[in-house]
């Protein structure tokens, strides 16, 4: 039966089915639920062994709710159990209580976690919300640091991304998911959405970085034939991308956008094989990353031999691969 004691935690997607223990013997114990898989039941507990009087806190980070109480946040008793599932993409239903009956909510954590990372894009950045991406991404940066001798800093997420989303507006023109307006110089509704839930978010919860996480999408539609038409979709999709990245940025912190760094992962491949744009994104991706002063990283290079499920999304293998690539990637970086 697994056990994590005071500080921040995040609740590992692989711990389904199994009791966990929240062991408050030296300080509050925080634990973020946000990365767990849909509709499979959690149990954590405070057990009556442990210390009594200190804060023992589940959050659903700063969009969640846990439905039964209408807050972000339980705060569990001392000798409480609580079983619970994620029932939506910010939803969380508590199935059973044992020990101590009643729920106490929590409108807010009572600990910030000093890395918050805000992943963005569409649906290959949605699944690091319930897949092993995210515990091969913290496995690797424990591991990287315990060779350098340091101790990682404890890792919250802000997921915002939305599946088939493009980065133009010209390769969704079926719909309202694109992120930005090149010919109007504008937020498309993506990105709009994204800075107005960032600028609700208290000061201490605003992301301090930003993966994008994107391509795909654009890259599989752009069908051009000629040179000039491969070097305008490439300058477009980099205007694209560098302008978003600027303006979540410029909403995190208005003072000093480029003190937030911004990471992005490498475009992959098709299983159906390489369509025409999918180099060209590549081309512009490492374009943005090249252009000085703006704090644009390298994150993953998405392999071309990842292992997928279907067209685009990896298997489980894969998202862990992905997440490994990515710890590498930050650790180097930061």
């Amino acid at each position: 039966m697994p056990s994590l004691g005071p500080g921040n935690h995040l609740l590992r997607y692989d711990q389904a089915g199994t009791t966990v223990n929240l062991v408050p013997d030296g300080g509050n114990v925080w634990i973020d639920v946000n990365c767990m898989r849909k509709n499979l039941n959690y149990t954590v507990r405070y057990p009556s062994s442990a210390p009594s009087g200190r804060i023992v806190v589940l959050d659903a980070g700063p969009f969640g709710k846990f439905s039964d109480t209408n807050t972000r946040g339980l705060t569990l008793k001392h000798g409480q159990s609580i079983t619970f599932k994620r029932t939506g993409r910010e939803t969380y239903d508590v199935v059973s209580v044992g020990g101590v009956s009643g729920l106490q909510g929590r409108s807010s954590s009572f600990n910030i976690a000093p890395v918050r990372i805000l992943i963005v894009g569409q649906s290959l950045g949605a699944e690091w919300e319930h897949s092993p991406a995210v515990q091969e991404f913290i496995d690797k940066l424990d591991e990287l640091h315990a060779l350098a001798g340091t101790t990682r800093p404890a890792i919250s997420f802000v997921h915002k991304c939305t599946g088939g989303s493009a980065a133009l507006k010209e390769y969704r023109p079926d719909s309202t998911r694109y992120w930005w307006d090149y010919d109007a110089n504008a937020s498309g509704p993506m990105n709009s959405a994204a800075c107005s839930e960032i600028g609700g978010m208290s000061s201490g919860e605003k992301p301090t970085h930003v993966f994008w996480i994107q391509g795909e999408q654009d890259g599989g539609v752009y069908d051009g034939g000629t040179e000039a038409e491969d070097a305008e979709f490439q300058e477009r999709y980099a205007r694209a991308v560098t302008m978003v990245l600027k303006i979540i940025r410029g909403t995190i912190n208005s003072a000093d956008r480029y003190s937030i760094p911004a990471f992005i992962q490498i475009l992959g491949t098709r299983a159906s094989g390489e369509r025409r744009g999918m180099p060209i994104v590549r081309l512009a991706q490492y374009d943005v990353i090249n252009t000085p002063d703006i704090n644009v990283n390298l994150g993953a290079i998405n392999p071309m031999d990842l292992p997928l499920e279907d067209d685009v999304h990896p298997t489980d293998s894969g998202y862990g691969i992905l997440g490994g690539l990515w710890g590498d990637a930050f650790f180097v970086a930061t």
